[in-house]
């Protein structure tokens, strides 16, 4: 078995059941901020991951007790401070992201297929910079990103490109050559990977910003620790972790034994190699687990906010 296909066994286990503690050195400490408790059934629950929160609107759902949280049944008062999973199953289910008056994420890529089928470059463009407005990028007018988008748009290529880096990120494709030409032909960053995951009509692609990588990092790390690896990252496992916005080493999980690269510090065709790396995963996990490429993406979201607590 090679590193990759082992590194995935590894993360199923971490999907449900009983997985590997990730924080060995500082379980004390999350057993004062949130004690183990007993759920509504009297299971005991002991958390897997967690950190301590804001009061940003990605939390709204979560701290509601919504549907998606609901297994927990627990008061909203634990909420308030802090986010937590007993499994990165469960870290799927506790999803929570900013509300949007432009929808949803699943709304907007079926807009935004529709419009790639009926070969219509402008009403492509327009959900693009809709899908960022939802994912919170980009902000600026002048963003590199929604210039690219533009510049596509006018030459009436939009589409094409969007299709090229979905067929270049799929978990079976042999080269990245588009996302190499002068660092800039196809840009992959935290903007444009929302893009390629809606135009993706099989699913295969995750969303691969920061916090996706900065998950993938530290259960790389993980594995790496419990395996008794030697002390560097095999190739096949490179994935980088992008900072936080007020805090930048929240998503730094480097430790004194392994280190890992800050997404915005390595080439272009890195992180789309990267990008195709996590592909090769989600379609790995699927193929022994039947897990989505979406839950795997939404758990390594929630777990990737925070790395370093």
């Amino acid at each position: 078995m090679n590193t990759l296909d082992d590194f995935v066994e590894f993360l199923a286990k971490q999907w449900s059941g009983k997985p590997d503690a990730l924080h060995l050195d500082i379980s004390s400490d999350m057993d004062r901020a949130l004690p183990p408790f007993s759920l509504h059934n009297e299971r005991s629950y002991k958390p897997w991951h967690w950190y301590p929160i804001t009061s940003h609107p990605c939390w709204k759902e979560w701290k509601s007790g919504g549907q998606s949280t609901s297994s927990l049944q627990l008061q909203n008062a634990e909420r308030v401070s802090m986010w937590w999973c007993a499994s990165l199953e469960e870290a799927a289910k506790h999803y929570s992201w900013t509300p949007s008056p432009h929808g949803t994420f699943v709304s907007l890529r079926t807009v935004l297929r529709a419009t790639m089928i009926a070969s219509d470059v402008r009403g492509a463009a327009s959900v693009c910079h809709r899908i960022l407005d939802w994912g919170g990028v980009a902000k600026k007018t002048n963003d590199a990103s929604r210039l690219w988008i533009k510049d596509q748009e006018y030459a009436g290529t939009l589409i094409q490109a969007l299709s090229c880096a979905v067929s270049h990120l799929h978990p079976s494709a042999a080269a990245l050559s588009r996302f190499d030409y002068n660092g800039a032909d196809i840009p992959m960053n935290s903007a444009t990977t929302k893009l390629f995951a809606a135009a993706d009509p099989s699913n295969a692609t995750l969303i691969f910003d920061g916090r996706v990588g900065a998950a993938l990092c530290l259960l790389v790390r993980r594995y790496l620790e419990v395996r008794q690896l030697p002390l560097a990252v095999p190739p096949d496992l490179l994935f980088y972790w992008g900072k936080h916005r007020t805090k930048p080493l929240l998503r730094n999980p480097s430790n004194t034994g392994f280190a890992f690269s800050e997404i915005n510090q390595v080439s272009n065709i890195a992180r789309a190699q990267a990008s195709q790396r996590a592909n090769i995963v989600a379609h790995r996990m699927h193929e022994i687990k039947g897990i989505s490429a979406e839950d795997l993406e939404r758990a390594l979201f929630m777990v990737g906010y925070a790395v370093n607590v």
